[in-house]
């Protein structure tokens, strides 16, 4: 398996490349902490074990949870989301832990009674010193994007119906 590779730019200095092995660390060494980088990401992150349960999370996930950081910790995914919501990313997280592969799932989920539409990407991670091996999933909430599709969509089967209708009254044949 390949290592990931990190698109960082700064204010101007650039892009630098970190193996994402050595990101935390650099990102300590310039004062960062892993948590101030991933909060400021609108899309839900988190880390699973194989069973499913919340190893590492970033506060988009603490909001769609309704619980405090310290209380997510090690919960189950049902636990949090519901039998509904959590068995299909536990089953998500078994068959990419399975296979080791990287997967990639658009999909739909009910959040605080809304349904919004999440693609989702599922990356398997190794075991590494004292870290077990887990996959990381990071959501992009694609609901916006969706409906303006559907909108679209519509629209274009409406003007292809009222242009049918238009040469099937001048064109009997």
């Amino acid at each position: 398996m390949s290592k990931g590779i990190i698109l960082l730019a700064a204010g101007g200095t650039g892009g630098h490349l970190f193996p994402a092995e050595a990101l935390g660390h650099e990102l300590k060494a310039r004062g960062f902490s892993v948590h101030l980088v991933t909060d400021s990401q609108p899309n839900a992150i988190a880390i699973y074990d194989s069973d499913g349960h919340y190893r590492w999370f970033n506060k988009v996930v603490v909001a769609h949870s309704g619980l405090e950081r310290k209380d997510l910790f090690d919960k189950h995914v049902t636990a949090v989301l519901g039998p509904g919501e959590g068995k299909k990313i536990a089953g998500w997280v078994k068959e990419c832990f399975a296979k080791g592969q990287p997967m990639s799932i658009t999909h739909d989920m009910t959040i605080d009674g809304t349904e919004l539409v999440f693609r989702s990407d599922l990356i398997p991670l190794e075991e590494r010193h004292d870290v077990p091996a887990g996959v990381l999933m990071v959501s992009q909430d694609i609901t916006d994007s969706v409906r303006e599709r559907k909108r679209r969509e519509q629209a274009m089967r409406d003007l292809v119906g009222a242009l049918v209708s238009v040469v099937d009254r001048r064109d009997p044949y």
